[in-house]
Parts: C-alpha cells; structure tokens; sequence
C-alpha cells in the first residue's frame, strides 16, 4: 500500500483498465474480452497474468483478434508480485469478472493505490458502489458491466478523483482495521 495518494490524470472519452490474474477459466478473462466486443467507447485493457490453461488462452486470443477498432488489448506477461501496485497505479480501472475469488488479494491490492475496481459478483468484496469504490455485477448481468464500462469511459476528472480517495481510504481502513490484522496473524501462526 502507498502512504499517500498519488493522483491519476483520467481522460475523458477513454478508458485505460487492467486485470491481473493467471489466465485460466475461473478468472474469466474470456469473459471479460466478449463483454469488451459490445462496448462503444475507446477501452485498452492490459492483461497480466501467467498462463495456466493454454487452451483457454488461445480461445482469448481469438477473441482478441477480432475485438473493434475501438478496444485494445495487451498481453503484457507475468507481473513480479512486488511490483503489482507500482503497475496498477498507471491505470483508471481493474477489471476482473472473476468467477470466484476466496478474498481477491488483488482487488485489495488495487484499492490499496486508489484504482477503483469492476469485478463480479463472486468475491467477498460486496456493495462497492454504496463506498464508492467501485462494482461488483452479477456475471448473468452483461448489459451492466458494459454500461458502467461505458460510463467509467465518460466519467469526469472531479468524479474520478472521488473515487480514487474512496478506494485509496477504503483499502487504508481495511488494512488498518485491528480486527483484520488479528485474524491474518492466527492464519500464519
């Protein structure tokens, strides 16, 4: 986590997301790109991530050949882990329709360094959008993911910066929280 926020400049009209994780079915990339298919707006998406099935890869990969003028994707390869928050923090958004997720050390992670978050429904990560830290969507709810896509492309600098301090205080007061700590400690004991 950073000890202070560093602000990001955000365009408006486009959108700059990432999603970090290994690339296999559970973590939805696949998903991700179909949904990427349908949005209107100038999106690049960069993808981190080691290949775990490469068969699903290679199913992502024609999707990705046929993605409109308007979406960019980018295979940027495995991330070092300690050099996920300094990667994170150059992009406006994660996006990670994952279809499950015990805790999403990521997600925190992306919080952690103000990067709001469009994730599914199935993380313990819940009502984002009431801390205003970002979404979590249900997966059969395409049409949502695709209008706040669309709406984080057309969200104005003031807005956006809201929310980087939410996600930026949200992470801090998670990570702080006595309580957390505790129940982290037990787990390595």
């Amino acid at each position: 986590m950073l000890d202070n926020l560093i602000e990001r400049k955000k365009s408006i009209g486009s959108l700059r997301l990432v999603n970090v994780a290994r690339i296999s079915p559970e973590k939805n990339l696949l998903f991700a790109l179909e949904l990427l298919q349908k949005v209107k707006e100038n999106v690049e998406l960069d993808i981190y991530g080691p290949i775990y099935n490469e068969a699903y890869w290679e199913e992502c990969k024609t999707v990705m050949a046929i993605l409109p003028h308007n979406i960019k994707v980018n295979y940027k390869g495995s991330l070092e882990s300690e050099k996920v928050t300094t990667e994170i923090i150059n992009y406006d958004f994660m996006f990670m329709p994952t279809r499950g997720e015990n805790f999403g050390h990521i997600i925190l992670q992306s919080l952690s360094v103000g990067c709001p978050v469009i994730i599914s429904d199935q993380t313990p990560w819940k009502k984002l959008i009431d801390k205003n830290v970002g979404w979590d969507i249900p997966l059969d709810r395409q049409d949502l993911f695709i209008q706040t896509i669309e709406n984080c492309a057309e969200m104005k600098q003031e807005e956006y910066n809201e929310m980087t301090v939410a996600a930026f205080d949200f992470a801090k007061k998670y990570i702080d929280n006595p309580e957390i700590v505790e129940q982290n400690r037990h787990l390595f004991i």
